[in-house]
């Protein structure tokens, strides 16, 4: 009960963007499986797949920087609301469609909506929560996303084989149930310019207004800019759980690899569940950088083992081991870019900085897919994922000892 008591006195918005993150996440059926769907019944090739799996992440970045110009001038809820809706009927519309090929192009045209709406979230967030209760808040609506995470693959590993349409109706109609309650329940949340004014002075240093292009404004802000690319390369790694550790259960174990790939992202979820709570206790007063870092490490671990495994509670253990790695990225890299963002450029700076830092997660399937095609093995992959995730922790902590 003390530890739970983590999340005691936040403002009950933020509460409510946590059950709205639960429900999106307990309908968040197809994504999961995409890489399952366009191989198995769409006869799609490994590196046809790894593109459409890269278009469908790339597609998030128009989506972003349309919805975070659009958040910081006409409002975080409008924008957020609209282009969720939006995505949900994209999806939706997927489950009449059976298993035409203009199914992936709908799929990317979602991946535009949920990109615009993607960083609205954290700016209202960051908007309801002065910086030093932001761990506690971006760890709540972590927590309650990967709650919903934890049910949603097993429902869907459960109707992927026999009733496939279900997964496209359930992701959509629960987006707009998630839309609808923020749409209710939450007010705008962007500060005008009489808000502004009257908290500039007592905002962190690097959260104060801003003059300016948005380039010029993050070019001012170098620590920031090699924060995201370090990211990158975490999230290169990160990636594969979503591609090459689907390849590599249907590779050793066939026809049941859905299901087992689905016990594997449940496991993800409830290790989240458990633990994420813990680790923001004991990480409270721990910097950002050095838990990201620690990130890294775990991330190493967990996805460089998979090279040398191929029994089923094994890759139990090693999504645990990587789930405490995202687990500690997940709720240090919002509150690290809130204390170096503007507030008059919130919604931009949230969308950009994903968008650098999400460019690892992007293209790691399609690397690994021409990888693969190119004679690459799946293990080689997993070393590749050893080294990257180590070197990015030795150079988180570099820079920690840098802006001390």
């Amino acid at each position: 009960m003390k530890k739970i008591n983590v999340y005691r006195g936040l403002p009950k918005e933020v509460y409510i963007i946590s059950i709205a993150r639960f429900i999106n996440s307990l309908g968040n059926f197809v994504f999961p499986f995409i890489t399952f769907f366009l191989s198995d019944k769409l006869n799609m090739n490994e590196d046809k797949v790894g593109y459409f799996v890269m278009m469908s992440m790339v597609s998030y970045v128009p989506g972003s920087i349309i919805g975070g110009r659009l958040g910081d001038f006409f409002g975080r809820k409008i924008t957020y609301v609209i282009c969720q809706m939006l995505a949900g009927l994209c999806v939706f519309i997927c489950g009449f469609l059976n298993y035409s090929h203009i199914l992936p192009w709908l799929l990317i045209l979602s991946g535009v909506f949920n990109g615009a709406a993607r960083p609205l979230l954290t700016s209202m967030i960051t908007d309801l929560v002065v910086y030093k209760e932001r761990k506690r808040a971006f760890s709540l609506s972590y927590l309650a996303g990967n709650l919903g995470f934890a049910i949603g693959p097993v429902v869907a590993g459960l109707l992927y084989k026999n009733y496939t349409r279900l997964i496209f109706f359930g992701d959509g109609i629960t987006t707009f149930l998630a839309s609808t309650l923020i749409f209710v329940f939450i007010k705008e949340t962007k500060p005008n310019k009489e808000d502004i004014h009257k908290i500039n002075d007592i905002l962190e240093k690097n959260e104060k207004e801003e003059k300016g292009l948005l380039i010029t404004v993050l070019l001012k802000r170098p620590f920031l800019l090699i924060f995201s690319v370090i990211i990158a390369f975490q999230n290169f790694v990160y990636s594969q759980h979503s591609f090459t550790l689907n390849l590599q259960m249907q590779e050793i174990f066939g026809v049941e690899g859905a299901k087992l790939y689905g016990i594997l992202m449940a496991t993800n979820g409830i290790v989240v569940v458990v633990l994420t709570i813990i680790i923001t206790n004991l990480t409270l007063n721990l910097p950002p950088l050095l838990s990201v870092s620690l990130c890294g490490i775990f991330f190493a671990l967990g996805f460089g083992m998979l090279a040398y495994i191929k029994l089923f509670y094994l890759f139990i253990i090693s999504t645990v081991i990587w789930t405490i790695g995202e687990i500690f990225s997940a709720t240090n890299v919002d509150s690290y870019i809130s204390k170096h963002t503007p507030i008059n450029f919130r919604s931009r700076f949230n969308a950009i900085i994903p968008i650098i830092s999400g460019t690892g997660y992007a293209l790691g399937p399609y690397i690994s897919g021409i990888c693969l095609k190119n004679g690459s093995t799946i293990n080689q992959i997993w070393i590749l994922t050893f080294y990257i995730s180590l070197i990015s922790s030795i150079l988180l902590y570099i820079q920690h000892k840098f802006e001390k």
